[in-house]
């Protein structure tokens, strides 16, 4: 009977050993077991921050970066560095190293530099802490989780927020109903670079969105977009013949780089008349 009892409890003490043990990075930190370095990769999104870490134990490690957990920069100019999706770092070895993937949330601060050093702690920001949680698992894409992290950080226009996949339009619902930011018919596309003293810098390139409107006679449509000085900047529709009142629309796309910020004005006119516009900023 002695040795039936036994043997289950060996193999499940075997067991045990074996499987991965899943701890928070910030718990196996702040319980001495693992000793980790942390450094930026250069760079303020995506896979930015570098983690070299060390364990005493010869049990395999799992882990859990949480969305949330806040890589504060060693310099107080630099960007600080928010995680937004949960990542599992699997321990193999008593020394690894892992990259992590994190965003700015303060557009105005320095791009991190390469070597850079920080300390990791939970975000204090709660709205910037329910983006987080929000965010992941959700499958949006690098993009559009800065300009969202922006929207809520640093008051950026969720138009920013460009609808490149389903997850799209849901979060940038959420991200107005957490920041009170209306929402606006149009989307912005930026090219986004950063300069020799690391400040980022971005140059709106293309606005996309739907314009509708409603003719309520026939005659002939035109199509322009003026800036607010009344100076056409682009010319949509020539004269097209529209037989019988309709509501209609169209998906417009306008090029925009290098054009002043400021307000621009979708206009359609039915012959003379103007009987629709739709304002967007640059």
């Amino acid at each position: 009977m002695t040795s039936l009892f036994i043997a289950p409890l060996i193999l499940f003490a075997s067991h045990s050993i074996e499987s991965p043990k899943e701890i928070t990075l910030q718990e196996a930190m702040a319980n001495n077991l693992v000793e980790v370095s942390i450094e930026s990769v250069g760079g303020y999104s995506g896979k930015c921050v570098a983690l070299h870490v060390n364990s005493d134990s010869r049990k395999k490690f799992n882990l859990i970066v949480e969305p949330g957990d806040l890589f504060i920069s060693e310099f107080d100019e630099n960007q600080n560095i928010l995680v937004v999706e949960e990542q599992v770092l699997a321990m193999e070895d008593v020394e690894d190293d892992f990259r992590i993937e994190g965003f700015c949330c303060e557009a105005h601060d320095s791009s991190p530099g390469e070597g850079d050093g920080f300390t990791l702690t939970k975000v204090k920001n709660e709205k910037l802490a329910k983006l987080a949680n929000y965010i992941s698992g959700k499958g949006v894409d690098l993009d559009n989780k800065q300009s969202a992290i922006w929207a809520v950080s640093d008051g950026n226009s969720v138009s920013d927020i460009y609808p490149t996949n389903k997850a799209s339009k849901p979060l940038r619902k959420y991200v107005c109903e957490l920041t009170g930011q209306k929402d606006v018919w149009f989307n912005t596309k930026k090219n986004y670079h950063v300069t020799e003293s690391r400040q980022i810098v971005s140059e709106p390139v293309l606005i996309t969105g739907e314009v509708k409107y409603d003719v309520k006679e026939p005659g002939k449509v035109y199509c322009s977009v003026y800036d607010s000085e009344g100076n056409v900047m682009l010319e949509l529709v020539k004269g097209t013949q529209i037989p019988y009142a309709a509501d209609l629309s169209f998906e417009f796309q306008g090029k925009v780089k290098g054009w002043d910020e400021g307000d621009y004005f979708v206009k359609v006119f039915l012959d003379e008349k103007e009987i629709h516009s739709q304002k967007f900023t640059v």
